[in-house]
């Protein structure tokens, strides 16, 4: 084979650089540069221009979906040559649009279909809450069978199951879980009134306490009274979180320093909910 001659493209580049008119001609040091900065707030100002992305249209012999695999391909030989589990999918998700290039199925993440015959844990029941670590190492699953289930990517092997499965609450599907801002720890939220928190590999920490379902004022209750719709960790502060619940109030809880009751956590502040006639209405997230 003939040697395939390379040509440096770099005094082209310089070339067509010179070629460009320089906007602050005759300007120098500080006022050159109040000039860029005076330009660039100026552009902030014009009205973005977006391109929508149009999926290319499959043909009877997949040319379109072989192109889109030879362009990640070459964008990334690393991963396409790596030996993992994943399938590829099409360019574009059909159910959201939105661009996909490989999956990893969960097998026991409760994506099976239930029948009288198939009594495992999950089967045919719905996930309800997703959660990934700030490392990216941990990945959780909520289900509406009271389970949660932790995966491990550094540890994961072909099967990809989960490393543990635990049961938060008998008999109350998980609604909400998130990880603390350290990954640390996990905040699970489910359809009863006291949401819990668990350290990263599922042991439970402290659980929150229940207000009394009889004081119609939710400021004057320790906790909810009804079932939770949303849990949030703090961005900042390692030991402050928030819940919400359809009793109509959000609650934050101080897990350093908050007050408890019969080893349960009683909340820190309160914030009702009403709507535009003045009557309590449920929080639906935080």
């Amino acid at each position: 084979t003939a040697p395939v001659e390379s040509k440096d493209t770099s005094e082209t580049e310089e070339a067509d650089d010179s070629a460009k008119p320089d906007a602050f001609e005759g300007l120098s040091g500080r006022e050159r540069r109040e000039a860029e900065i005076a330009a660039m707030m100026e552009s902030l100002d014009e009205n973005p221009a977006y391109n929508k992305y149009i999926a290319p249209a499959d043909d009877a012999n997949g040319d379109a979906d072989n192109g889109v695999r030879a362009a990640a391909a070459s964008a990334n030989p690393a991963a396409a040559n790596s030996g993992n589990n994943c399938k590829s999918t099409p360019a574009i998700s059909n159910g959201h649009g939105l661009p996909v290039t490989r999956t990893a199925p969960f097998t026991s993440s409760a994506s099976a279909v239930a029948t009288p015959s198939d009594p495992r844990p999950g089967g045919g029941r719905s996930i309800s809450a997703l959660s990934l670590d700030p490392a990216g190492s941990r990945f959780v699953t909520g289900c509406t069978d009271t389970n949660i289930r932790l995966y491990d990517f550094n540890g994961m092997d072909a099967s990809q199951n989960a490393f543990r499965e635990v049961t938060v609450e008998e008999g109350h599907p998980i609604v909400a879980l998130c990880h603390s801002n350290t990954g640390d720890r996990m905040l699970v939220g489910t359809t009863s009134a006291q949401p819990m928190v668990l350290d990263r590999d599922g042991r439970e920490i402290i659980q929150f306490a229940k207000g009394d379902v009889y004081v119609t004022d939710m400021s004057r209750t320790i906790g909810h009274t009804a079932t939770i719709t949303d849990v949030a960790w703090h961005p900042l502060e390692r030991d402050i979180v928030m819940t919400a619940s359809i009793d109509g109030s959000a609650r934050l809880w101080n897990l350093a320093s908050g007050a408890t009751a019969f080893k349960k956590l009683k909340c820190d502040k309160v914030y009702r909910a009403k709507n535009a006639r003045g009557i309590r209405t449920a929080v639906t997230a935080c």
